[in-house]
């Protein structure tokens, strides 16, 4: 890897950090929010029979935080792209900003706010499931189920902030460099240990054409780590980045190879 890619990767892997920092409090506060809404809902004032999860609500909560996190998340990776690229601002990012308002971004929120919440109704029908079985009290269920939330906060709200933040670099990354006129692109792999992926590893420190698709496991194709629509097999956990360059433009590019 040349001083200039280790430098773009770098830049990006800090650039997330401080995202996914920020993105995790949004998620977190959701489950922290929906566990506080349990209570209300199941409160004993009601004379409650069945334990009421007000699904919808978590949806609609989630929906809103993801368009919001795209989108904070599109404007400071944009700001980082055209610093260390040279992209003049009004050559493509305009129009990627259109795309990501108007359809990457509400597509992608609906969508992952639907997915989480499914995740989440399982988890929890589970826990009612299981302690109907073994008759548990009401109000030790709603405990049970309170706590349940609570924690995922933590470790969930992790998982859920870091991928969707890698997944708007990546995809902010790729479609401005594929509108500023980039014809190469790069797979980074990053990650280590039981995480890591070596069919991602495989693609990985190669230079392909822009339009290129890599192929993952089970024959599924990707234009860039991360991409929306890709299974959770080949998105959970995994700190693959996408870097580019105009080779036509870059007098650099043959110097860089031989170091």
């Amino acid at each position: 890897m040349s001083k200039k890619d280790s430098y773009t990767v770098k830049r990006i892997r800090i650039l997330e950090k401080r995202l996914a920092a920020r993105n995790k409090k949004v998620i977190s506060k959701i489950f922290i929010d929906f566990s506080k809404k349990i209570a209300i809902d199941n409160s004993q004032k009601y004379l409650k029979i069945s334990i009421e999860m007000d699904y919808e609500w978590l949806k609609n909560k989630f929906r809103t935080a993801f368009e919001g996190i795209y989108l904070y998340t599109f404007r400071e990776t944009s700001k980082l792209f055209q610093e260390f690229y040279k992209i003049p601002k009004a050559k493509a990012i305009k129009g990627i900003a259109d795309y990501f308002l108007k359809d990457w971004n509400k597509k992608n929120a609906a969508l992952q706010a639907k997915n989480v919440t499914e995740t989440t109704r399982k988890i929890l029908n589970r826990i009612i499931t299981e302690g109907q079985e073994a008759g548990i009290a009401y109000d030790e269920m709603v405990t049970r189920l309170m706590n349940e939330v609570e924690e995922m906060s933590e470790q969930r709200a992790t998982t859920i902030a870091r991928t969707e933040t890698i997944k708007s670099i990546n995809t902010t990354s790729f479609e401005t460099a594929k509108a500023s006129g980039a014809n190469e692109k790069c797979w980074k792999h990053r990650s280590k240990g039981k995480h890591s992926r070596l069919h991602h590893e495989m693609l990985a420190e190669k230079w392909v054409d822009i339009n290129h698709k890599w192929i993952l496991k089970n024959g599924v194709e990707a234009d860039y780590p991360h991409q929306a629509g890709l299974p959770a097999s080949e998105v959970v956990r995994c700190n693959c980045l996408v870097i580019f360059r105009w080779r036509n433009k870059n007098e650099e590019v043959k110097k860089e190879e031989k170091n």
